[in-house]
């Protein structure tokens, strides 16, 4: 795996301490601008003198004099001024430093006297995105190629210059690579848990790459959770229990009535329900809990709608049908950063059980709660978030009242009065305490990934007000949580034929119910796929072979010329025809 017989070399030794400089329009601590410096500097056990970082807690960062070739030609950059220790690195090293043959836990002398070693890759972030004027969202393509630098700690004490030859004295057989472990790390890798559980156990793991792993490991076992206990098609369940939520608000616990396993699912999904009337409506899971064997929704009931009154109907005992949990709107228990839960009204919900979620996190980072609602009789499971933020003191909430009652308490049961505005989140933008691998640093509040529920309009206005700020939109997650048909309502009076050709069925479908085709296709008995019934995930996409369709609400993409998304669209003439 690794060349004993040639040695490396030293090109370029470089040392900085952090400074305040602009990036991206934001002030940022950094000591990632190193200058290389022609004399020998002494490395200690806290790394080279006259050098100190700003967040990483690692001794030493050393980048192969190759990917100052490699980068600019893959990425077109002109790369004619980038001097060594343009990366950031301490050291600049060349020979057979090869990230993908380089095992962690290999030993290496520099000089006479210096033993160094490699203890993990270099986690890329927005810094070194800056310095190579990438977006943030290079970083996990980077990982993929494990082409990212090396992090080692200082064995023994010793002077390193400019030319030093670089010796392999020890190197694992078996051990991963920095290289494979950037890949794992990569968020766009699906990781493995074994080679994340070994690299783990390494002795001398970096304390910023064991942090990683273990976020790592979040995400695969969340996977592997979500994946096992799933069934094919719709399940019968039970309510079991029912509890209130808050006015007109019912939290409704499912069990299936064959009390087998039921399937994971991951913090912010939700659940296709089909009720008795053949009514199918999509319900976020609003607890999250992953030893439970059943499910928990919580549903508003809407007067003028037509499934959430007959779910309040039911009783305890009564049946529904379910689906397996379903969404992309998840949390990412993977992030190091703190998250930001938005909601608004019922909109809570899945946030809710992000929220419960994040705080199972093994010492978890700080979280958000951010909450708007009428009032207090309004105000769905507020005890029960109380509660959880009551348990962890790095966890803030604020909650904002549009138009509170006599006996609702500013200060106590509410932070603002109105709306949120511009200001509600000027204290969650700022920077914050953070630990990482061991050590406290400064965060800055706009690398926070925000999560926002609730209605279009309350979402868009939150959306503007983060970007406005300086968050940037890759870091924005979001959900529209409506009830059906708040949007481009059909003129009354109008009536239309529908035929499903390949299930050779007919319909009618008329404004005095205006449901969409998806709903009008289930009600027949025709059963096309979906997931999110919200014209994002093009599931329920169809040929529309021939008339013409009108859309509910604009959907998130549009459809492929001559197909039509089922879930938010109405016939716009008198006869429709689809590929179903």
């Amino acid at each position: 795996m690794v060349d004993f017989n040639f040695p490396g070399r030293v090109e370029a030794v470089s040392v900085a301490l952090p400074q305040d400089i602009v990036m991206n329009g934001r002030l940022v601590r950094t000591s990632i601008l190193r200058e290389a410096v022609n004399q020998p500097i002494f490395f200690d056990q806290k790394g080279p003198k006259n050098n100190r970082t700003a967040v990483h807690s690692e001794h030493v960062l050393a980048t192969p004099l190759e990917h100052y070739s490699i980068w600019p030609q893959q990425l077109g950059l002109d790369a004619s001024d980038w001097k060594l220790g343009y990366w950031g690195e301490n050291l600049t090293i060349s020979g057979i430093l090869d990230e993908n043959r380089l095992p962690i836990g290999t030993t290496m002398k520099f000089g006479n006297d210096a033993l160094l070693q490699v203890v993990g890759p270099r986690l890329p972030c927005y810094k070194l995105m800056w310095r190579m004027g990438q977006p943030d969202s290079f970083i996990p393509e980077m990982m993929l190629t494990g082409q990212v630098g090396i992090y080692f700690r200082v064995i023994e004490t010793g002077w390193i210059k400019p030319g030093d030859r670089i010796e392999i004295i020890d190197a694992p057989d078996r051990t991963i690579t920095v290289g494979e472990l950037a890949r794992q790390l990569s968020k766009k890798s699906p990781g493995d848990a074994d080679k994340l559980l070994g690299a783990l156990a390494i002795p001398c793991i970096g304390g910023q790459s064991a942090a990683a792993i273990r976020r790592k490991l979040n995400q695969v076992l969340d996977g592997a959770r979500a994946a096992a206990g799933q069934w094919k098609g719709w399940r019968r369940f039970r309510i079991s229990r029912i509890e209130e939520a808050g006015t007109g608000v019912k939290s409704f616990i499912l069990a299936p009535n064959d009390n087998l396993p039921i399937a994971g699912y991951l913090a912010g999904q939700h659940l296709p329900v089909r009720l008795r009337a053949g009514l199918i409506r999509n319900w976020s899971i609003s607890d999250y809990d992953e030893d439970s064997n059943n499910y928990r929704i919580t549903v508003k009931r809407h007067d003028k709608g037509r499934a959430s009154p007959l779910l309040h109907h039911l009783c305890e005992g009564d049946a529904v049908e379910l689906r397996n949990p379903q969404g992309t709107f998840t949390l990412d228990r993977s992030s190091l950063y703190r998250p930001v839960l938005i909601s608004a009204g019922i909109g809570l919900t899945p946030l809710l059980s992000m929220l419960k979620a994040h705080a199972k996190r093994p010492n978890p980072p700080p979280a958000v709660w951010v909450h708007s609602t009428r009032n207090g009789a309004s105000h769905a499971h507020r005890e029960e978030v109380n509660d959880i933020l009551a348990r962890y003191p790095d966890f803030r909430s604020i909650i904002a009242y549009s138009s509170p009652r006599q006996e609702d308490r500013l200060g106590q049961d509410f932070d603002i009065a109105g709306r949120l505005n511009k200001a509600s989140f000027h204290p969650f933008l700022e920077s914050y305490p953070l630990m990482y691998a061991g050590n406290e640093i400064q965060v800055s509040g706009l690398e926070s990934p925000f999560y926002i529920c609730g209605p279009a309009d309350f979402e868009a206005h939150v959306r503007n007000i983060l970007i406005e700020a300086g968050v940037s939109p890759e870091k924005i997650h979001s959900e529209r949580f409506s009830a059906q048909l708040t949007f481009g309502q059909p003129a009354e009076g109008r009536h239309a034929e529908v035929t499903f050709s390949l299930s050779g069925k007919q319909a009618e479908w008329s404004t005095d119910v205006p449901i969409s085709l998806l709903e009008l296709a289930e009600e027949n008995g025709v059963e096309p796929d979906f997931e999110c019934r919200s014209g994002t995930c093009h599931r329920c996409e169809t040929r529309l072979i021939s008339g013409d369709v009108a859309y509910l609400h604009a959907p998130a993409v549009a459809p492929r010329e001559g197909y039509a998304l089922l879930c938010c669209s109405t016939p716009s003439g008198t006869h429709v025809e689809l590929e179903l």
